[in-house]
């Protein structure tokens, strides 16, 4: 992800507190598929206290902000199958645009509200946001991810291209 001219210490700390804070494993492990690794290193977090969260450069951190020109996202485990490899694309990019809004405070830092998010903005006809979208819902549906009740997203059939 580029550390664009808009770019913000503030959306980096944003960016590392949802990627490192418990109530959202579910969804990085689910998508990620690396539990526990000394190559992507957890944070402990505490959402009260989120200002004193460390932005150090330590580049085997769950989000790496050593590189002067990019942040990464050291969670993944590799993969070959191309569905995968967009889903964690996916999750990468639209986390990053999820942070950088003004309007998201550090409650707003969910997998629900990140989720809730990316099926609004889609129809806003952001072609991005709706790509990703597009893949990352499949994924999550096809590895089960929501309860029968928590579908009360909006799931076009996925076409390939």
């Amino acid at each position: 992800l580029s550390k664009t001219h808009d770019y913000s210490q503030f959306h980096a700390a944003k960016l590392a507190l949802f990627w490192n804070m418990e109530e959202n494993n579910k969804l990085i492990k689910r998508v990620a598929r690396r539990h526990g690794s000394a190559y992507a290193k957890l944070k402990p977090v505490d959402k009260a206290n989120w200002k004193s969260l460390s932005l150090s450069h330590d580049h085997k951190e769950i989000v790496n902000l050593s590189n002067e020109k990019t942040v990464e996202i050291r969670a993944f485990r590799g993969s070959l199958n191309p569905y995968t490899i967009r889903a964690c694309f996916s999750l990468s990019y639209l986390s990053w645009v999820y942070c950088r809004q003004e309007n998201i405070t550090v409650d707003d830092l969910t997998t629900r509200h990140l989720l809730d998010w990316c099926n609004q903005s889609q129809k806003t006809r952001n072609p991005q946001i709706s790509y990703c979208w597009t893949h990352l819902r499949n994924y999550l549906v096809a590895n089960k991810f929501f309860k029968n009740d928590e579908q009360n997203i909006e799931l076009r059939p996925y076409v390939e291209k």
